[in-house]
């Protein structure tokens, strides 16, 4: 009779740990999901047509050709035509503005954006706690303070970048840039004036000045030897 009891205990206990270990499976289950490690976040895309330009426009993304509209995922290769713009919009996040003929590498999730800026001009706008790190070629512009909204905008000319800020701060190679800053501010006109100068008007004036010292030696050894030929001719008058 003791050994009857003792192996019906024995059972039920075996059947309530089974039955326990379901529901803990069927409670784990049912627990939400962490929709920040699980969920990829997406970004929609919106061309901005210009009014000059005729026909459909799109931009191309990850080598593809897309129209306004589209839902856009990271990592995302985006490059804009000529006479066209594209703006991908990120809930919560912000958004990041391609101006015509630009090209970038964007990589963006929940608070954060990045990216690889190769050609053009872009505007990002982060809202605030959202982390940015955007690299060109000769540069890195990062976040100093996610507690504002942070507007600025990179401008890549021949290799060299410019950052302009709109709204809230930003580093520039560890340079504290506020808002209303622009850094460096000559970017756009330096190669040009490297250009012009060297080539242009400073050779054409080389050029002049050594015509003109040839001009004047020619007509001091004209009128020298013109000279030189009239005291000859007097001589034997006198």
């Amino acid at each position: 009779m003791i050994s009857y009891f003792q192996n019906h205990n024995v059972m039920k206990t075996t059947i309530y740990k089974a039955f326990a270990v379901v529901l803990l499976f069927t409670f784990l289950l049912a627990l939400p999901k962490n929709n920040v490690a699980q969920e990829k976040v997406s970004g929609e895309l919106t061309i901005e047509n210009n009014v000059s330009a005729i026909g459909e426009q799109f931009v191309t993304v990850n080598n593809e050709r897309v129209i306004s509209g589209r839902t856009i995922v990271s990592p995302a290769e985006i490059e804009t035509p000529a006479q066209t713009a594209a703006k991908v919009t990120i809930a919560k996040t912000g958004f990041i503005r391609l101006a015509p003929g630009s090209k970038m590498n964007l990589y963006f999730e929940n608070a954060g954006i990045s990216g690889d800026f190769l050609q053009g001009n872009v505007t990002v706008d982060a809202l605030p706690f959202t982390k940015f790190n955007i690299l060109t070629s000769d540069g890195a512009i990062s976040t100093s303070n996610i507690n504002n909204e942070n507007v600025f905008v990179i401008n890549l000319v021949n290799g060299k970048t410019q950052v302009k800020v709109l709204s809230g701060e930003v580093l520039f190679n560890g340079t504290l840039l506020i808002a209303g800053q622009t850094f460096p501010t000559d970017v756009g006109n330096s190669n040009t004036k490297k250009d012009d100068n060297p080539g242009g008007v400073g050779s054409s004036n080389i050029i002049l000045i050594v015509l003109g010292v040839a001009a004047a030696a020619a007509v001091v050894a004209a009128v020298s030897l013109s000279g030189g030929n009239d005291n000859n001719s007097v001589s034997p008058v006198r």
